[in-house]
């Protein structure tokens, strides 16, 4: 069995009816396959719901975070022996997106690139009037709905583009989780979400370091491309705006506790300049050795893998 788990909240409703239309128009599911959409907030009309006779709802009692909601799809994953994709709902899906992500091996959490790491820019042209008659811009999230409306031909080209000029999989030490495969194998091995880090982020770089922990790996399957608007139910929602600051200077102390200065530089700050400092730890990602990286950073910290 595979479960795709997604979480909708009232603030982006309109970005949850859109990534479903797209999920089961470029999504080929196996028979024994299972959609889960978890309303947050009970803010959904299930009655308005797209494809909703392919899709199993949950409405939480209260609005949980992040980590709890993908823990208790984690719990059913787990109990249904399942390879995970845990979906957020301000995304559009594209051709062939979860045929390469199937593809990855069962140790590699991956995920698929969007316009965050690579940006695109695609015109439609009017080539006797030798002029644009509608563009779409692909760049870094948060992304407007309005920029994309009426534009998913571009999008198509774009995606079509993309897939025949990037293969593979590119090994990173952590990636952002909107759109991720976490296999089942790595599930037993590392478990869920560590809930200390609350509402605000920060769980899915320390997911990551926690699979390297334990010889796992983390990669982008560089052939898949998608859209992604960024932060509809989080940052980018008017309700959120102002508790975002005070949830990110908790998830950043708490990070910092558990893995100390260096990792914290490298992932909350993205600062590399360590890399420069100690070129042992460059050789080793100049080489793909990432669990070594990680163990050596973190040295005699208990960071306990599995929870």
């Amino acid at each position: 069995m595979t479960i795709f788990a997604m979480v909708s909240t009232k603030d982006s409703l309109e970005y949850t009816e859109l990534a479903i239309e797209s999920f089961f128009k470029e999504t080929n599911l196996e028979d024994n396959s299972k959609f889960i959409l978890i309303d947050n907030d009970g803010s959904i009309k299930q009655s308005n719901l797209p494809h909703k006779e392919k899709i199993e709802l949950i409405v939480n009692k209260v609005p949980l975070g992040f980590s709890a909601n993908a823990n208790q799809s984690i719990d059913q994953a787990l109990v249904s022996n399942s390879d995970l994709y845990f979906l957020n709902n301000d995304v559009i899906f594209t051709k062939n997106w979860y045929e390469i992500l199937k593809a990855c091996p069962s140790n590699i959490v991956c995920t698929p690139l969007c316009n965050r790491e690579v940006e695109y820019v695609a015109s439609v042209s009017n080539v006797r009037k030798n002029s644009i008659v509608t563009a779409l811009h692909c760049a870094p999230p948060p992304f407007s709905l309005n920029h994309y409306m009426g534009k998913s031909a571009h999008l198509n080209a774009i995606v079509e583009a993309h897939q025949i000029a990037v293969k593979g999989l590119f090994p990173v030490l952590h990636v952002p989780f909107f759109c991720v495969k976490i296999p089942s194998f790595v599930l037993k091995v590392v478990g869920k979400f560590d809930e200390e880090y609350g509402q605000g982020g920060g769980e899915d770089f320390d997911y990551c370091l926690r699979c390297y922990l334990a010889d796992c790996s983390i990669a982008y399957a560089a052939s898949s491309f998608m859209l992604h608007f960024g932060g509809k139910s989080t940052y980018e929602s008017e309700s959120e705006k102002n508790r975002q600051a005070l949830r990110e200077s908790h998830f950043r102390k708490v990070f910092l506790n558990k893995w100390g200065q260096e990792l914290y530089d490298l992932t909350m700050n993205e600062d590399a300049s360590i890399l420069d400092r100690r070129p042992e730890l460059k050789a080793m990602m100049d080489q793909n050795k990432i669990s070594d990286f990680v163990k050596t950073l973190v040295g005699s910290r208990e960071v306990k893998i599995h929870l």
